[in-house]
């Protein structure tokens, strides 16, 4: 099975809400010297698109190569039918899924597969179950929707993309599934961890995540990490191929929660290139609409802060808000472009680089948000990945 590249490693998550950042950014160029982004794979929402969704077409015409994730892990819950894109599903279950109900389970891994195929899909993202602590359900629902694909004839000549879903507390089952034979014919592995959130994980969790992502990767597997961008400069200069993430959201995931919570009420319903968080390259960090707006009221950092990417060019401070999520794709996409550009060996001191001017420019931000009576920024995000990517290093060099 031929192993999947995903250029630059950054992949962003498209869906209802964001779609028309993700078209604006792809625009050909212009009479100003923009340029579209470098946007070599996007992961689709699969309960969102449908076969004429226009961005499908696009995207193929583009050379854009297209990943189709449904979440299908939520249909193990029986609150996902309250949820109106699930409940609107040709092909979802009659009842939560199971490893108890094998046959139920194929039936969807199948009919799912055929959705992708459907959707045009370049590859194809085995639907999985997130586990709980010390529960082997990701591990062994990998391995019957491997089994699965593997013997499907409308699946041949596909590249495949496993799901591996595993407990922030149980990482040490990823072991069980390296080196496994079934495995090895995969050409990817989606790894979803939860909980995980890389602005306030502790240093230890965070090496634990990076370690265990990691493991797929030295026995030769790619691996796309999932709802990970915040930490998505360190995982790809250690040697991870790609991460993901929403624009300016769904950097961060906790499946349990995710589960429980209402759905989003969101007045954009059209996939507007809106958005209530805006991702700031200087500060490694998603700000809401509230936090931006305080740090534009600050004169000395509204100078210091300002993107000249395509997106904010010819915007004023206040229109750029109603562009968050476009700037939000072309920051990430800057970023990635510029780590993959250099040699492998010389990427995770330049992301020690990186993560030591994101402190100076916290410490420059918060001294003059202090002095203007206004909330302090977060550093814990930076310190914690500064220290997690040293030992990590210092470790390596050990070995």
């Amino acid at each position: 099975m031929e192993r999947l590249s995903f250029g630059h490693g950054f992949v962003p998550r498209i869906g209802r809400h964001n779609h028309r950042a993700l078209d604006r950014a792809l625009a050909p160029p212009g009479l100003f010297g923009d340029e579209p982004s470098d946007i070599p794979w996007v992961i689709i929402d699969g309960a969102w698109a449908k076969p004429d969704t226009p961005l499908l077409s696009q995207l193929r015409d583009l050379g854009v190569r297209i990943l189709v994730d449904s979440q299908t892990w939520r249909l193990g819950d029986e609150r996902t039918w309250e949820v109106a894109k699930y409940a609107a599903l040709d092909h979802r279950p009659e009842r939560p899924l199971t490893l108890s109900d094998v046959d139920a389970l194929v039936a969807f891994i199948k009919a799912e597969l055929e959705w992708q195929l459907t959707l045009g899909a370049d590859a194809l993202l085995l639907p999985g179950l997130m586990p709980k602590k010390d529960d082997d359900a990701g591990s062994r629902s990998l391995t019957l929707a491997a089994e699965v694909a593997m013997t499907n004839d409308v699946t041949i000549g596909k590249p495949i993309v496993g799901f591996f879903g595993g407990h922030s507390q149980s990482l040490d089952l990823i072991n069980s599934m390296v080196g496994d034979s079934m495995i090895q014919l995969l050409s990817a592995v989606y790894v979803q961890v939860s909980p995980v959130n890389p602005m306030t994980d502790s240093v230890s969790k965070l090496i634990d995540v990076v370690e265990a992502v990691l493991r797929f990767e030295r026995d030769g597997i790619p691996v796309v990490s999932g709802h990970l961008g915040a930490l998505g400069g360190v995982l790809r200069s250690l040697g991870v191929s790609a991460t993901d993430a929403g624009l300016g959201s769904g950097e961060t995931f906790n499946a349990k929660r995710l589960l429980s919570r209402p759905v989003r009420k969101d007045n954009d319903s059209r996939g507007g290139p809106s958005g209530t968080r805006r991702y700031v390259m200087q500060l490694l960090r998603s700000v809401d609409r509230k936090q931006w707006d305080a740090l534009m009221s600050v004169d000395a950092i509204r100078g210091f802060l300002d993107c000249r990417l395509t997106c904010c060019r010819f915007r004023t401070v206040h229109d750029r808000t109603e562009w968050a999520r476009e700037h939000s794709l072309r920051s990430r996409v800057a970023e990635a472009v510029d780590l993959a550009a250099l040699a492998p060996s010389m990427r995770a001191s330049r992301q020690v680089d990186i993560l030591q001017a994101a402190r100076a420019s916290l410490v420059t931000v918060n001294t003059s948000l202090q002095s203007s009576g206004h909330q302090t920024m977060p550093v814990e995000h930076v310190e914690n990945q500064l220290a997690a990517l040293g030992r990590i290093l210092a470790s390596q060099r050990a070995a």
